[in-house]
């Protein structure tokens, strides 16, 4: 890929062209870098700045803040600089007349060698619901349904594919500018995941939960260092230990629910502290609690303070929820629920302001109910049944919580009465929901019975050969009758 660019004086209201043209290659430069693009070849026709841009003389003070911006965004680039007479520019500098200070083409279509990688990966899928009928050999490969390609370059930057079967091609790392995969949903026959997904550096966004995929996760993952979005949530995973994260720094998305972490459950927090950033960490159902000298929840998880989400739930964990998961000052959902706590609600979760979802349910934990909890005044979901929590709850303690609505409180979002008196807790709500279906069966056995009848008695007194059927009916009954 070739990015042309140029720059002439009046562009860019400066004084000089050397300011032009530095500010274009600067220009330039970030282009390359947002692109993706590591070697980059400058040809000006200006001794002065080339002498400048190899260092052979300083810029002058007018240059230099966007020299220093040069030297900043080139660290990671592979640049070669030659100097063209200008007689050789004269194509560039006609192209710059008719246009702004810094332009450049976009590839049309998707590469050849992309494109040959992607029908490689088709061969080696089963489509049974027609998903891949868009992809035509002969076709632009960017127009296939579940592909996105830059829309300057033509580099294939997503591949989105679901519902499919089959085996995963290494054709697929033929894609060395892929930000974004997701292969979730489908059916590779219990395969285990490729190692050679870890040689796909650009790697943003990888999703490969339940994809039928089995066995050991590869730790070659940990070399997609630029990882944001990492997502392998399947029942039919495992890991030997979870170090290998420690090699994503950028990680701020997490889900590795239903992963068998059995032989990870004596340092996976350790690793999990790594990521000071991290915003959503799901591990639900995934054997945390084998660690037999330790199977309550760490409380150096309270150093997360950007987490937004925490699920932990059905891992057996025991022991007292830690109150220094108060300090979770970013939480807006907390998922504890079906493990074997113990102990009480801590009062602090009371002051996690930005809480949305709060599920404590199928536990062991006791006591009173924190008045505490009154104060989430964004809390949607508040589940904390089968547990042993004792005493009356007042609803004046849950007046704030204007957003919650349901079961097993009064659903405020029908109607604005105020009910007296305690709230009813456990034993109370199941009678009242029972009496309650009870009402809608009879109710609605008898409506059915009521507009059968009528039906029938309508049809009966409008139709008159109905009315002729019925009694002769009837008569010839009697006359049976009468013959015994």
């Amino acid at each position: 890929m070739v990015i042309f660019c140029f720059a002439f004086t009046s562009g860019y209201n400066f004084g000089s062209n050397s300011r032009a043209e530095i500010r274009a290659i600067c220009e330039g430069l970030s282009l390359h870098v947002h692109l993706g693009i590591s070697k980059v070849e400058i040809e000006s026709d200006s001794k002065a700045i080339v002498e400048i841009l190899e260092r052979i003389s300083s810029p002058p003070w007018a240059l230099s803040y966007q020299w220093s911006r040069i030297k900043r965004i080139s660290t990671d680039l592979e640049v070669s600089i030659s100097h063209i007479p200008r007689e050789a520019n004269a194509v560039v500098d006609d192209l710059a007349k008719r246009g702004s200070a810094t332009q450049y083409w976009k590839v049309s279509g998707c590469l050849d060698s992309e494109r040959e990688a992607l029908i490689t990966f088709r061969k080696t899928l089963n489509d049974p619901f027609d998903h891949l009928s868009s992809w035509d050999d002969a076709s632009d490969c960017c127009k296939w349904r579940g592909i996105t390609c830059h829309n300057i370059t033509g580099y294939v930057v997503k591949l989105d594919l679901h519902s499919l079967r089959g085996r995963i091609d290494p054709a697929l790392v033929q894609l060395k500018h892929l930000q974004f995969l997701d292969l979730s949903g489908n059916d590779f026959n219990g395969a285990p995941i490729p190692d050679f997904l870890g040689s796909m550096k650009e790697l943003r966004h990888l999703n490969l939960s339940d994809a039928g995929f089995s066995g050991r996760i590869p730790r070659q993952l940990g070399n997609l260092t630029k990882l944001i979005y990492l997502e392998l949530s399947s029942s039919s995973l495992s890991a030997k230990n979870l170090w290998w994260l420690t090699s994503i720094p950028s990680l701020n998305y997490l889900d590795m629910s239903g992963v068998n972490l059995s032989m990870a459950s004596h340092d996976w927090v350790h690793v999990i502290n790594k990521f000071p950033s991290l915003v959503e960490l799901h591990l639900s159902s995934c054997d945390l609690s084998s660690n037999q000298l330790n199977r309550n929840i760490p409380a150096a998880l309270g150093g997360l303070s950007s987490l937004q989400e925490l699920d932990l739930s059905a891992n057996q964990l025991n022991g007292n929820i830690p109150a220094a998961l108060g300090g979770l000052s970013s939480l807006q959902s907390l998922f504890l629920d079906g493990n074997q706590l113990n102990g009480n609600i801590p009062a602090v979760l009371g002051g996690l302001s930005s809480l949305q979802s709060l599920s404590l349910q199928g536990n062991q934990l006791n006591g009173n109910i924190p008045t505490t909890l009154g104060q989430l005044s964004n809390l949607y979901l508040l589940d904390i049944s089968y547990n042993s929590l004792t005493g009356n709850v007042s609803e004046s303690v849950f007046e704030n919580l204007e957003k919650l609505c349901g079961p097993p409180l009064p659903d405020k979002c029908v109607s604005n009465e105020t009910p007296q008196g305690p709230m009813p807790i456990s034993g109370d709500i199941e009678k009242n929901e029972e009496e309650y279906e009870m009402r809608w069966f009879y109710s609605v056995m008898g409506l059915g019975f009521a507009m059968g009848f009528w039906y029938f008695l309508g049809v009966f007194m409008l139709k008159k050969p109905w009315r002729i059927a019925y009694y002769r009916f009837f008569d010839e009954m009697e006359h049976r009758l009468n013959l015994f």
